[in-house]
């Protein structure tokens, strides 16, 4: 049975598993030689999929764990042999377990791939080092807080979900906060503030009045103030509620940005 069929094959079996069909038991091999195996056993649902072996040239993403998965398959994509993304997100929630139980030094990219089940050659397909991945699941904590929210009548809304990214990551933010530096947090704020501070600024109807320069520099200059505010609310432990320090920036930045576009308007 070819590879891609095989793997339609496995998922099939998983989803009839979890629609309480039993599927009769079997263990597969699948893509380049060793490349992967588990085994499915009758009436498991979810937890059919068993013991998990990856070889570095695979190119399929296992986890071990108390709930051991396929990451790439599932029944809305069964067929597909890659999803990076999902790859990178499961190296980013192993990241984050790590820290909740050592210190950030600690945490080595051996500790990472084994608890994902994986060899520390598919960690580096994804990611340079520790620091990478960090900075990537730092982003992409933003870019989804801030996602549809970049307009004058919704960045508050966007900022405010930055926010409760942040609380409900306390650990894992305190952790790169106090243990690697604040500019590493810093490093990510910015784009997100920017990004979150620019969408008001395009948005504005006195936007196309203003030579571009000028909009950046209107926008660089909130977000400069946004991230500062954040860093120290970070810096002070988060005991601020999210919605009281958002609160907050929303009265002082009522209407900041019109004004001072249509200031340089005059210019």
């Amino acid at each position: 049975m070819g590879r891609c069929r095989l793997f339609q094959y496995a998922a099939f079996l998983h989803v009839r598993s979890e629609l309480g069909a039993p599927p009769h038991s079997c263990t597969f091999v699948l893509g380049r030689a060793h490349a992967a195996c588990w085994s499915v056993q009758p009436g498991r649902g979810e937890h059919a999929l068993l013991s998990v072996v990856c070889h570095p040239s695979s190119n399929y993403l296992f986890r071990r764990g108390p709930k051991p998965a396929i990451i790439a398959a599932s029944a809305a994509n069964a067929g597909e042999t890659y999803d990076k993304s999902a790859h990178k997100k499961a190296l980013e929630e192993s990241f984050k377990r790590q820290l909740s139980t050592k210190p950030f030094s600690k945490i080595t990219i051996a500790d990472i791939a084994q608890d994902c089940g994986i060899s520390r050659m598919t960690f580096y397909y994804h990611f340079k080092d520790i620091y990478d991945l960090m900075e990537w699941s730092l982003e992409e904590d933003a870019k989804r807080a801030i996602d549809g929210c970049k307009t004058v009548s919704t960045w508050q809304e966007g900022y405010l979900g930055v926010l409760n990214e942040l609380a409900q990551n306390r650990q894992f933010i305190n952790a790169i906060y106090r243990e690697v530096s604040h500019e590493r947090v810093e490093r990510f704020l910015m784009p997100a503030t920017r990004e979150l501070i620019s969408g008001v600024v395009n948005d504005d109807p006195l936007c196309g009045r203003v030579p571009e320069c000028e909009r950046t520099f209107i926008a660089d200059f909130y977000a400069h103030a946004l991230a500062g505010v954040t860093l120290e609310w970070i810096g002070n432990g988060m005991t601020e509620k999210p919605e009281h320090l958002q609160r907050r920036v929303g009265i002082i930045m009522e209407g900041a940005v019109s004004t001072a576009l249509s200031r340089f308007t005059s210019l």
